[in-house]
């Protein structure tokens, strides 16, 4: 059977890997409203896991799957049509406003920010332009996350936010990216990002959350 096969599935998080020497799960479920996810943190897409962690607020809920392999963390890349983990189907499926961060491909820094929620997308795309950072709300079909099924969208309102953000970009954010050792020195600019992103979501969750 194939890896991809396994893992399409919630017995993909029983065989044939294993939590704590394979991948590891965070989760805090939460009542504010707000999901933060990282589907593929760790190994998987570098970097997303660190930024879902500098962007989640106490309160809110943050479900973040890590793959520590040694290499071949890929295997355990889930697309998000199919991600069907209970765990982050609850929280996602409790949100108003549910956002997941990416990884995409590409050289150049630049973020995608889809989805099928409009003010989300347009209050962090502002958001990160205003910081100076390149943006784009057309991103490639394959990770433009504007499929319901996707996790993202299935919320309360059914429509999140996806962020994609490229290897370009990433790279910028720490002393090394491909090494779970060098991600911990993280530069100015990932904190400039960051402060950035979360303004978005503030200013999203004025639009989508009543007081």
């Amino acid at each position: 059977m194939e890896t991809r096969n396994i893992l399409s599935g919630n017995k993909a998080y029983i065989t044939p890997f294993k939590e704590g020497v394979d991948y590891y799960l965070t989760f805090k479920n939460a009542g504010s409203g707000i999901a933060v996810l990282a589907l593929h943190g760790g190994g998987i897409e570098p970097g997303t896991e660190e930024l879902a962690r500098e962007i989640h607020r106490e309160g809110e809920g943050l479900f973040i799957f890590s793959g520590i392999k040694r290499s071949g963390n890929r295997v355990l890349h889930i697309t998000s049509t199919k991600y069907d983990h209970p765990a982050a189907l609850e929280l996602v499926g409790k949100s108003l406003l549910s956002i997941s961060i990416h990884g995409a491909e590409g050289k150049q820094p630049v973020t995608y920010v889809g989805g099928l929620c409009e003010k989300g997308i347009k209050a962090i795309n502002d958001a990160l332009e205003k910081s100076g950072f390149d943006v784009s709300t057309n991103p490639p079909e394959k990770i433009a996350g504007n499929d319901p099924r996707n996790i993202v969208n299935r919320n309360r309102r059914g429509k999140g936010v996806q962020i994609e953000i490229s290897e370009g970009q990433r790279a910028l954010f720490f002393k090394g990216l491909h090494s779970r050792y060098l991600r911990k020195y993280k530069t100015r600019l990932f904190y400039e990002y960051a402060k950035a992103l979360r303004h978005g979501i503030d200013n999203a969750k004025k639009l989508i959350i009543p007081e």
